[in-house]
């Protein structure tokens, strides 16, 4: 019997050493703090401390919810947390807690109620890992996954292309129900054009292929849609895709306002190009209009000449004409002489009367005739001087309407010049 009982003293011995070495591993290796049942810390190890960053000094003896921020600690669930613990209930989660510096720590634990042979709780113990950096990352990721959802239309499909889920956003750009696209294919938005054009489009991306652009889309009536949007394959541990997320902005406005400037561009380059052959057409007109401007100046020119020479002309001939005036009126008065000296002669100065009277009968006719000449001279003479007049008149004209002309050429020039330009520019903008 002694030796039985020394077995089973030893069996005991053997379980124990087994249990404090377990525990000794797990003070070791793992974060972990002891309280009372009512919440007073008994116990801490480094692990621990080295999180909270405190001295066991400044905790041991200190309730829990020194390590608690007040909104934690105040509030009625704090107060069923601890009442549960005493009754035997386990509590595990992920817990808010507060640095000895005030600042917020968050720790992965598990409370452990310990109960005695009676099954009475006689101590917590608590289990932690420090999983700050880990859980802040998860809410910035939570963060800029908000943000996305309330930007971008979302949408989720199996690699095949089936749809998983998407957001409101994207329920919005389609005008579908959630229930409606579930389970359905990617083709279900898409003309049969795009995938004629992409029959490896979804081959592609289960092959971890990213992709991005510009894709016109149906909404649920047949509506053009315009998504600007990456289709992202995600990946599994295994490195195969498992699924693809497609990121989208709805863009239809945008695309249907730059199809209306292509538009207007391209009216504004054909009316400019017609405009530039419209300037090339006047400036050659123009052209030639100068060079007859330029000969009728120089004709007017060239007659205004002429009048003069032909004004120089008519003075010679009306100086001609009064010296045959003045000759004819010489003899005239020569033939009376000679009929009056013939008339004293008596008979024998008869004949030479006859010729006196026809010579001054002749003179008369030429004075008579001269006095014609002169009149017609002298309103020649007034008409010469009517078209010199005009003819200077009309050079001074012509004058002005070269430089007019040879101006609007300059101002022709300028335009055609300028079309060119507005054509280069529209051409480029269209391009």
């Amino acid at each position: 019997m002694f030796k039985k009982a020394q077995r089973e003293l030893d069996t005991c011995r053997a379980e124990k050493a087994a249990l404090q070495a377990e525990l000794d591993a797990i003070k070791a290796h793992i974060a972990n703090i002891t309280f009372t049942p009512d919440g007073i810390i008994t116990d801490v190890n480094d692990k621990l401390l080295n999180i909270i960053g405190y001295t066991a000094d400044e905790v041991i003896g200190q309730h829990h919810r020194a390590v608690c921020f007040d909104e934690t600690s105040q509030a009625p669930s704090y107060q069923q947390f601890w009442q549960s613990l005493a009754q035997g209930k386990a509590q595990k989660g992920v817990f808010r807690r507060r640095h000895q510096s005030g600042a917020e720590i968050w720790m992965e634990a598990t409370y452990v109620p310990i109960k005695d042979a009676n099954g009475k709780v006689v101590s917590i113990r608590k289990l932690a890992a420090d999983v700050t950096q880990q859980y802040q990352d998860a809410r910035r990721q939570e963060a800029i996954l908000a943000a996305i959802n309330r930007s971008l239309a979302v949408i989720e499909f199996e690699p095949d292309g089936t749809i998983i889920r998407a957001n409101d956003n994207f329920l919005a750009a389609v005008g579908y129900q959630d229930h409606e696209i579930k389970g359905q294919h990617h083709r279900m938005f898409c003309d049969q054009d795009f995938y004629d054009e992409n029959p490896d489009f979804w081959a592609n991306l289960a092959r971890g292929q990213f992709t991005s652009g510009q894709y016109l889309r149906r909404d649920k009536y047949g509506n053009e849609v315009w998504l600007e949007a990456t289709y992202n394959p995600v990946f599994d541990a295994k490195g195969n895709v498992h699924r693809v997320i497609k990121f989208a902005t709805a863009i239809t406005d945008t695309v249907k306002q730059n199809q209306a400037v292509n538009q207007a561009a391209e009216l504004a380059q054909a009316s400019s190009e017609q405009t530039l052959r419209h300037s090339e057409n006047g400036s050659a007109l123009l052209q030639e209009a100068v060079k007859l401007s330029q000969s009728v100046n120089d004709q007017a020119v060239e007659a205004t000449n002429q009048v003069a020479q032909l004004s120089e002309h008519a003075q010679s001939i009306e100086n001609i004409v009064t010296t045959i005036k003045q000759i004819a009126e010489q003899t005239n008065l020569l033939a009376l002489n000679a009929a009056i000296e013939a008339a004293r002669a008596g008979d024998q100065g008869r004949g030479f009367a006859v010729v006196a009277d026809e010579v001054r009968g002749l003179s008369q006719r030429t004075s008579h005739s001269t006095t014609e000449i002169a009149d017609v001279v002298d309103e020649n003479q007034q008409l010469i001087k009517g078209v010199s007049e005009a003819m200077e008149r009309v050079t001074e004209q012509s004058t002005i309407g070269q430089e007019k002309v040879t101006a609007a050429d300059t101002v022709m020039s300028d335009i055609h010049a300028g079309a060119e330009e507005v054509s280069a520019t529209v051409r480029r903008l269209t391009q």
